[in-house]
């Protein structure tokens, strides 16, 4: 089951109120006290773990096509970007391209977390990483297609539809493109099970939502 949107809780919290409340949501705090009667808060992960329904074989090789996908959308898209080629000189493509590379270096850095997460995530770990994820991508993804439309725009204004570098650098983008649909289309069905946290009935405490 796939768990994305956040709803309000019991006590009349809501999840995501804050970003304290993000990083530590399910987790339970205790105020305890030491010797010379100073108090700190002590936080226990007492929520549902959350973790791909997969094999731990078929959980790896996940991480590892989405490593390989975004390296050869980023890749092709780079080639193009960067290709000599008079049309990424125009304003209308160069200024949805910084977007794109903006958008892409912040998907990669979620899909760094991605890889690197384990297997049972905490509840916000998954919200960052799974949600994060397809939220960076579909912010990303109208960016590439208007560097696409920029460059078939300069194509017709300048006759040049049929010039080698411009169906060159139409076809990179086109390439980048496909390999993020597939990326943002294999999480999309995706589905997530919870497994039950055993400290959940030994802890006691105030619940952050």
């Amino acid at each position: 089951m796939r768990l994305f949107e956040n709803s309000t809780g019991d006590s009349g919290g809501v999840l995501y109120k804050s970003a304290y409340h993000r990083y530590f949501e399910g987790y339970t705090e205790n105020v305890i006290y030491n010797k010379r009667g100073r108090k700190r808060i002590q936080r226990i992960y007492t929520e549902d773990y959350y973790k791909q329904d997969r094999t731990q074989i078929r959980w790896i090789l996940n991480k590892a096509l989405y490593a390989l996908l975004y390296l050869f959308s980023a890749g092709s898209f780079a080639v193009s970007a960067l290709a000599d080629f008079t049309g990424n000189h125009m304003w209308y493509i160069t200024l949805p391209e910084a977007f794109c590379v903006f958008f892409m270096a912040r998907t990669g850095l979620t899909l760094v977390n991605y890889v690197f997460a384990p297997r049972k995530m905490t509840v916000g770990k998954y919200h960052e990483i799974s949600s994060g994820l397809m939220k960076r991508i579909r912010m990303e993804i109208p960016f590439i297609l208007l560097v696409l439309v920029g460059m078939a725009a300069y194509g017709l204004v300048n006759h040049c539809l049929e010039e080698a570098t411009l169906i060159s650098c139409m076809t990179g983008i086109i390439v980048s493109a496909l390999f993020t649909g597939i990326l943002i289309g294999i999480e999309k069905k995706l589905s997530y099970i919870t497994e039950e946290n055993i400290q959940r009935d030994k802890t006691t405490g105030v619940q952050i939502y």
